[in-house]
């Protein structure tokens, strides 16, 4: 995983939305708004929700599939933890978009989930629009598939359960999030997951492999600095995949995009 650091453009953290920002409106005028806002983001995400159950024929939604059940622990300055979002919470959440609608969220509906934190610091969780940002790597998966970044494993879960899937090899650099998660999966699927604990920027794949599907996910943030480094990464595997992709790389792009046309980061 990546080291936490600033982020010129601004930054989003992963698996929650960021906070409202400041209007001109008067007390009344601000609760007014709220509660007519509320309502309609409520009636947004019930009328959503019954599409996507609607599509799943029936099923809870594909992201709930997806979510983890790695064991809580702690390594070093990393931790492996459950947490609940309550519906008073979950409301608080609409609140703060239906405020301030121009900027990105990150809606976490009521629910228990995990995290993966560093010294403090959610550096990922198995909330939905997280384990959306990965359904395409996971659609994806056949073959050989290379994954750098561990996490909670969200990624090589969904690949694993992918019958047409014969390995996936995963790139840690961390020993503390190899030591909390990996054996979790190594018990779950034996060898047809392998655990390498390397820095995917200096790690060589084996001599004459080639990966159906390559994923890169080493960073905290969707933030545009992030971009150079994605680019690298794509770079040094190109000649090693089939398919790659990175981890909101579009969502980068466009704050990228915005903050150049003077709109904004957000």
């Amino acid at each position: 995983m990546a080291s936490g650091k600033g982020c010129s453009f601004g930054n989003m953290p992963r698996g929650q939305g960021p906070g409202a920002g400041e209007g001109g409106m008067t007390a009344g005028e601000m609760a007014t708004l709220a509660e007519e806002a509320v309502e309609t983001v409520r009636r947004t995400l019930e009328e959503g929700v019954e599409k996507v159950i609607r599509a799943e024929g029936g099923r809870s939604p594909s992201w709930r599939r997806n979510q983890v059940d790695v064991p809580e622990g702690v390594s070093g300055g990393w931790a492996v933890e459950r947490f609940s979002v309550t519906p008073e919470q979950e409301s608080f959440q609409q609140l703060r978009c239906a405020l301030n609608p121009q900027r990105p969220a990150r809606i976490v509906p009521a629910g228990e989930y995990t995290r993966l934190v560093r010294n403090g610091n959610v550096v990922m969780s198995d909330t939905p629009d997280e384990i959306r940002d990965h359904l395409e790597p996971m659609g994806r998966a056949r073959g050989l598939c290379l994954v750098n970044g561990l996490g909670l494993g969200v990624v090589v879960q969904g690949m694993l359960r992918m019958v047409d899937v014969e390995r996936v090899t995963v790139v840690e650099r961390s020993g503390d999030v190899i030591r909390l998660v990996a054996p979790h999966y190594q018990e779950r699927y034996g060898d047809r997951v392998e655990i390498v604990h390397a820095d995917a920027f200096a790690w060589r794949p084996p001599r004459g492999v080639r990966y159906d599907v390559v994923w890169h996910d080493v960073w905290d943030d969707i933030c545009a600095d992030n971009l150079p480094e994605m680019a690298r990464l794509k770079r040094r595997y190109a000649s090693k995949a089939v398919w790659q992709g990175c981890w909101c790389q579009d969502e980068c792009r466009g704050q990228r995009d915005r903050v150049t046309a003077g709109r904004g980061w957000y």
